[in-house]
């Protein structure tokens, strides 16, 4: 298994670069770098590109059934539910808490929140949102579309101010 060159996983709260490095896969300094070019993008860009973005959500992160159905969240080795290491459970369920995510990650994207240096073709993989109660999501790109109409679509999860810190600071 090679260094993770992606962003830091946060189901473990240590980045995996720093994983790596521990069992003593090779000595990393600081963060990967990115794995495409920085794009500098006009707040016009910005927002015409925030408009071909969802968030679609992913049964994997829900504990309850939602707009994508019953849930299924991953399972540990011996059957358990183990939110730390597998799936963190994100609250949305609803098709109000869907627009509603979906609204937070356009405006994450208008505000350019998100790793530059981390793309996926036309759209960036890695955002984050601090909501109105004081939280702050990680948003990460499940499939795009191609073509000149193609889509972002997303999937999200609360973190914690330190996981934003050390992912996207």
């Amino acid at each position: 298994m090679h260094l993770d060159r992606d962003a830091p996983r946060l189901f473990n709260h240590t980045p995996s670069y720093r994983v790596a490095a521990i069992r003593g896969r090779g000595e990393v300094m600081g963060r990967p770098k990115p794995i495409s070019p920085i794009r500098h993008l006009t707040p016009a860009q910005l927002s015409q590109l925030a408009e071909r973005c969802d968030y679609v959500g992913s049964v994997e992160h829900k504990a309850a059934r939602s707009w994508l159905g019953l849930p299924q969240p991953r399972r540990g080795r011996h059957g358990e539910t183990d939110h730390k290491q597998n799936a963190t459970i994100c609250p949305l369920t609803s098709d109000a808490d869907r627009l509603v995510a979906t609204g937070w990650v356009r405006e994450a994207i208008r505000r350019g929140q998100f790793r530059n240096g981390y793309w996926k073709g036309d759209f960036p993989r890695y955002l984050w949102y601090f909501d109105q109660d004081g939280c702050y999501w990680y948003g990460f790109l499940m499939n795009q579309g191609a073509g000149d109409d193609a889509r972002g679509q997303y999937k999200g999860w609360k973190i914690s101010e330190e996981e934003w810190r050390e992912t996207f600071c």
